[in-house]
């Protein structure tokens, strides 16, 4: 059995516009941005059986997510 652990950080950024003029709403009436930076933590587990491998991790942040998985090793 392993656990182990680790560290991010991660930064991302997004943009849009609705360009055009468009009457009563005027020239280009929309304009939206986005940024997000921040640090992630994740943890997890593999299970070795031979060279069958199964795996959880969890990461912890602005956008959690949870990931599993199975793996085969031949040497």
């Amino acid at each position: 059995m392993d656990v182990y652990t680790g560290i991010g950080y991660g930064s991302s950024s997004s943009d849009f516009a609705l360009k055009g003029d468009y009457g009563s709403l005027g020239k280009d009436p929309i304009a939206i941005g986005y940024t997000n930076n921040g640090f992630d933590f994740n943890a997890g587990l593999r299970l070795k059986f031979g060279f069958f491998a199964i795996y959880g991790d969890y990461t912890f942040g602005d956008y959690s997510m949870l990931s599993a998985g199975i793996g085969f090793g031949f040497r």
